[in-house]
């Protein structure tokens, strides 16, 4: 088994949800590091997923990516996850998903996220179910549609605040006070109707 030090499982796993070159400056702050800590992880990095037949690359002015087969990325985190002494338990896989919600532009499909995630489409069925009411806290809207996907539907204010909110946790599990249903609803009309002018 793979030995993986704490910071290289923290950048590894921000690396592996990203399709896109990673600028330090992000990465330093989603993680709560400095850029100095992930800088001088680089050449360990890149020794580290070596094995894995990956390559971690810099992409001048885009920042850290990392590259190679898709199989190859599910073994790497398959490693990083059977390295910790405590897996993620399934609330840090919903801050996941929401986080990755957040960032797409319209619908995704529960496919392409269930393969990016490496779960089964029928966990991302159940997750979204229990993130609805997270989505409720900032007045926005998961919509769903079957054989399409899921897509965030708000204010881009909304989503930021709550996208600054997955972030801050690192990760960790979302803390959000319960609201009923009923007052879930009646928050994300309410800033509908106030975003569409009505009194």
């Amino acid at each position: 088994m793979t030995d993986f030090t704490a910071r290289e499982r923290e950048i590894l796993f921000y690396l592996l949800t990203k399709s896109e070159p990673v600028q330090i400056q992000e990465i330093a702050e989603a993680l709560e590091t400095s850029e100095r800590t992930i800088q001088r992880e680089r050449d360990r990095l890149g020794q580290t997923v070596a094995p894995f037949q990956l390559e971690l690359v810099y992409v001048r002015g885009r920042g850290l990516q990392l590259n190679g087969d898709e199989g190859q990325k599910r073994e790497l985190r398959e490693a990083l996850l059977l390295s910790h002494r405590q897996l993620p338990s399934a609330e840090d896989r919903q801050v996941e998903l929401a986080y990755r919600l957040l960032q797409e532009q319209g619908m995704i499909k529960l496919q392409a996220l269930a393969h990016a995630m490496y779960i089964a489409p029928s966990t991302i069925s159940q997750d979204l179910e229990r993130i609805d009411e997270w989505f409720c806290q900032y007045a926005l809207e998961l919509k769903r549609k079957k054989g399409l996907g899921a897509e965030v539907i708000g204010e881009e204010i909304n989503k930021r605040r709550l996208l600054v909110s997955l972030i801050f946790t690192q990760w960790d599990v979302l803390v959000l006070l319960p609201v009923p249903a009923r007052s879930c609803r009646s928050t994300a009309a309410s800033a509908s109707d106030s975003a569409a002018g009505v009194d």
